[in-house]
């Protein structure tokens, strides 16, 4: 059996019923995982109660009131009643492949430690809540996101045996870098890290990101302080995603990751390191500008370049 754990934002707005769709979707896969909602957000409380799930009000949070990643894995562990874990983001609609995957992995790898990953869909609007009563619920959604792309190399799910990462730094959730630590740290200890995208529908709903509080009205987040810190938390230029993956899983076998998807992982991490981490201090901004300037011209000859040879969406 596994335990699903999530942090949910208020249900507020758009969120109300992107967290009620994917929540409720979590609560219908057979068979049924262990539910734990963590934190005190408006609406939490009652979407626990609304699907039987767990719900821990207590969590750390960071001085903007986000929850940090570090006191969410550590409650969640205690709390669970399973060995066989997994961290959702609360936007994410999971259906059956999800939990067969899961299975499929735990048979061939039953004694091992893991990390399962994948991409998930991402920018399609969903504004309505979904009539999870009707039958076929779930052939209907993926006919409505076919032809849609995994818009990033990143995961928003981490399926995992408990004690994985015998201390999480203290991230703050849903700011960039959390989840890529994840991957590095995993993968440097020689954990077997398994991307699923071929085998799991993962589907994240369009929205924005209006519910930053560190984010001043009309910019971005990248602006925000707490990915800064995320960043050095970090310790270095490095953006681990699904892309570094030692194995991708198909529907009866894990492959070793080939060669040329080292390369797609050597872009995105150097890409996010001239994007990203030049912002994390004023030295480093002076110092990498005419460096990003020159870069961020070459960026599209790049990505199509990479589009043509890999065949594969960009992120």
């Amino acid at each position: 059996m596994l335990s699903l754990f999530s942090s949910p934002k208020a249900f507020q707005g758009d969120f109300d019923i992107i967290q009620r769709n994917a929540i409720t979707s979590w609560s219908l896969l057979h068979p049924r995982p262990e539910i734990i909602l963590l934190g005190n957000d408006s609406g939490t409380a009652t979407m626990a109660h609304a699907v039987g799930a767990r719900h821990i009000p207590s969590v750390d949070l960071n001085e903007y009131g986000t929850p940090l990643v570090s006191s969410i894995f550590a409650s969640a562990q205690t709390a669970s009643r399973y060995d066989l874990m997994c961290y959702v983001n609360a936007d994410i609609i999971l259906m059956d492949d999800f939990l067969f995957t899961v299975a499929q992995v735990n048979r061939l790898l039953p004694r091992e430690p893991f990390l399962l990953i994948g991409r998930k869909i991402t920018g399609v609007p969903i504004p309505e809540l979904l009539d999870f009563t009707k039958t076929g619920w779930q052939e209907e959604l993926r006919r409505r996101v076919s032809g849609a792309s995994h818009g990033t190399s990143d995961s928003d799910y981490f399926v995992f045996r408990r004690g994985l990462w015998p201390q999480v730094p203290p991230f703050a959730i849903g700011r960039f870098y959390w989840s890529a630590w994840l991957v590095y740290n995993a993968r440097i200890r020689g954990i077997k890290v398994l991307d699923a995208t071929e085998t799991i529908t993962a589907v994240e709903p369009a929205h924005d990101y209006g519910h930053v509080s560190s984010v001043a009205p009309g910019d971005g987040i990248l602006s925000s302080p707490e990915l800064a810190y995320n960043a050095r938390l970090f310790k270095g230029c490095r953006y681990w995603t699904t892309f570094n993956s030692s194995h991708t899983l198909s529907r009866s076998e894990l492959k070793r990751i080939p060669l040329r998807r080292r390369f797609t992982s050597l872009f995105i991490e150097w890409d996010h390191c001239l994007g990203l981490a030049y912002r994390v201090s004023p030295t480093w901004h002076r110092a990498l500008l005419p460096v990003h300037a020159a870069y961020r011209g070459l960026r599209p000859w790049l990505l199509g370049l990479r589009r043509r040879l890999l065949r594969q969406p960009i992120y």
